[in-house]
């Protein structure tokens, strides 16, 4: 293994990548500065990813972002090492990176596509937006059958006070007409009651004056006064019977 390793990183046999190109300045610095932006680029990708993962804790999946970092942090150092073997022949090293490159691509597109369809069910932005609109006027929907059965239930109660105030008054209209028909009939029965007993009254004392009359006849002897005696005797009976 060790022997492997050393022949691996042993670049004294190989020569630089620059001699291929015939040490041409234009092809030199065009791969050159070809390699150095690409490599600027892919270094900025993963902190940018970095940083929008460490911000956005809420994000589902922000592991596959770390993935992706790694996998693009090695592109980027392979263009480097494109670089530097134009005038050093490191290439079992430059192969090394480009190793650790194709593992981290491989496990990130071997993540990447059980992943997608989770991915694909991610609403977008539009579709949020739609989402919120129908929630929106869900809302106002609900918020104005709130409304249409608040008032629905204050006219109920209202017409169930109104009703219940009409059978009382109509309660009190008719006990009020059954409480004067009764008194007219106290009254009536009342005087009544009180004639009867004006005439009973007179009666009796007619009857008592008769009596006494009779009495005082019978007392001197005379016979007309006893037959009056026994008639308002007989009179004054009728009218007690009467009472």
């Amino acid at each position: 293994m060790w022997a492997f390793l050393e022949r691996l990183l042993d670049s004294s046999m190989f020569s630089p990548h620059g001699i291929c190109l015939l040490w041409e300045p234009e092809l030199i610095w065009l791969h050159v500065v070809s390699d150095a932006l690409i490599a600027i680029a892919y270094f900025s990708i993963p902190f940018a990813l970095g940083i929008f993962v460490s911000k956005r804790r809420d994000v589902a999946f922000g592991w596959v972002l770390w993935a992706f970092a790694i996998f693009i942090m090695a592109c980027g150092l392979t263009h480097v090492f494109s670089i530097y073997t134009l005038w050093v022949p490191v290439y079992g090293i430059e192969g090394l990176v480009k190793a650790l490159t194709a593992v981290a691509s491989i496990a990130t597109a071997a993540m990447l596509w059980p992943l997608l369809p989770r991915l694909l069910a991610i609403p977008t932005p539009f579709q949020l937006r739609q989402a919120y609109v129908a929630l929106e006027e869900e809302g106002r929907q609900r918020r104005g059958a709130e409304d249409t059965l608040r008032k629905f239930r204050e006219v109920e109660a209202t017409e169930s006070q109104i009703r219940q105030a009409q059978k009382m008054e109509a309660v009190g209209q008719l006990t009020g007409g059954i409480a004067h028909d009764f008194n007219n009939i106290l009254t009536v029965i009342t005087g009544t009651i009180e004639i009867l007993s004006v005439s009973v009254r007179e009666h009796l004392e007619s009857s008592e004056s008769f009596v006494i009359q009779g009495w005082r006849s019978d007392l001197k002897g005379r016979p007309c006064g006893r037959r009056r005696t026994a008639v308002v005797t007989t009179e004054a009976g009728y009218a007690i019977r009467a009472i």
